[in-house]
């Protein structure tokens, strides 16, 4: 099935071959696979998942299984939020690494996952710690330290540091160019065949390509919370995640690129990138999921725009879901025609040029293919975080 993959480069059967890794025990290569944006978009979680915390619960288990099927669960837990569920996941995977059974890639793997924890607890003390621990086991290997380096960003952007964060992310960039043979200012106007050309050489490492795309969006995140233009940011990142095949992160940047033109006022770029860039993405690897959240957004830009009657005809398309749509979607599908509506009664000029008008308001994803934390404030407004909202909303 491996040599099928790289023979066709199909990806129909990918799912089917989740399920042999968990049916034959490899489940440090499943684990990796649990890290690959093709892996949720297949529909196999729920299943894997079942079968990680079956090895977890076995006593028997092989150790080195056991240590890679909670790795992989604190990855899952991390992605969607479950944060309650990681200290003591975290607190198994430390005991099977005192007992001496497993290697150095095991330990580099926990102490990496227990620095993002300790961040999200807001323990800076204990991240200055995990991050030097890390720098000192770090084996003699570029790519080793250029997830080191990422993750640490991640972990100081979590504690605030943006400055820092900052810091290190730039590092990063900066040496994954390097490492692809290729310069910045040759991305720009560098069409997607052509940027494959120049970095498709021998010993290419093609993880480098999405792990530059992700360094890159992470970027301008932190751009934004320190107020500092980095316009080239997301759209670099939009050429390497299709080149990487990265369907999902592709959309999203592209929907934030989409934003940060909206909120400079300059509404015909917003669109362009939506019609353009995103738009015949979704349509064009049929991501019903996605659908939505895009066709509300473009109906908000269509609206800045002065369109009022296409963005009107837009959520009128839109509305025909909202029957299948469970009860928060609903009332954000709402709130986006609300929007609509508020933009036609006061509208806003297009600006080309200028900083970034505060009062302009985004749309909100209606699917929630962007996945939403439980640990995130309810939509509701009651203050409270989504899980814990007695809304009726949080599930």
């Amino acid at each position: 099935m491996v040599e099928s993959f790289e023979r066709d480069r199909t990806t129909a059967r990918f799912s089917q071959y989740a399920r042999l890794l968990l049916t034959c025990g490899d489940v440090k290569m499943l684990v990796a696979l649990i890290g690959e944006e093709m892996f949720h978009e297949m529909g196999v979680g729920a299943e894997i998942w079942h079968g990680l915390e079956g090895l977890v619960a076995e006593d028997a288990s092989d150790p080195e299984q056991h240590y890679w099927a909670l790795d992989g669960l604190v990855f899952s837990d991390m992605k969607l939020g479950y944060m309650d569920r990681v200290a003591p996941r975290l607190e198994a995977m430390e005991r099977l690494i005192d007992s001496g059974a497993l290697g150095e890639e095991e330990v580099l793997s926990f102490l990496m996952k227990r620095m993002l924890h300790l961040s999200h607890l807001g323990d800076e003390n204990g991240v200055q710690r995990a991050i030097s621990d890390l720098d000192n086991r770090l084996p003699e290997k570029p790519v080793h330290r250029r997830v080191f380096l990422y993750n640490a960003a991640a972990a100081l952007y979590g504690l605030g540091a943006y400055k820092n964060a900052m810091k290190v992310v730039e590092q990063v960039i900066d040496e994954t160019f390097a490492a692809l043979g290729i310069r910045p200012d040759q991305v720009l106007r560098a069409k997607q065949a052509e940027l494959w050309a120049l970095i498709n050489k021998p010993g290419l490492d093609q993880g480098d390509i999405k792990r530059l795309a992700d360094a890159l969006e992470f970027k301008a995140i932190v751009a934004g919370k320190l107020h500092v233009p980095v316009p080239l940011a997301r759209i670099h990142a939009m050429k390497f995640y299709a080149i990487a095949g990265a369907i999902d992160s592709l959309i999203r940047v592209g929907q934030d690129l989409a934003d940060d033109f909206v909120a400079r006022q300059d509404f015909v770029t917003a669109r362009d990138v939506l019609e353009q860039h995103v738009m015949p993405v979704v349509v064009g690897n049929q991501l019903l999921n996605r659908h939505l959240d895009v066709r509300a957004q473009y109906a908000v830009v269509l609206a800045y725009c002065g369109l009022y009657s296409e963005a009107e005809r837009e959520m009128e398309r839109l509305q025909v879901y909202a029957a299948g749509l469970a009860p928060q979607a609903r009332m954000v599908l709402v709130r986006q025609r609300q929007l609509v509506a508020e933009i036609k009664a006061n509208p806003i000029p297009q600006r080309q040029q200028g900083g970034r008008n505060p009062a302009i308001q985004k749309s909100t994803p209606i699917s929630f293919g962007v996945k939403i934390s439980r640990n995130d404030p309810c939509s509701c407004g009651s203050g409270k975080k989504f899980k814990r909202c007695g809304c009726g909303l949080a599930r």
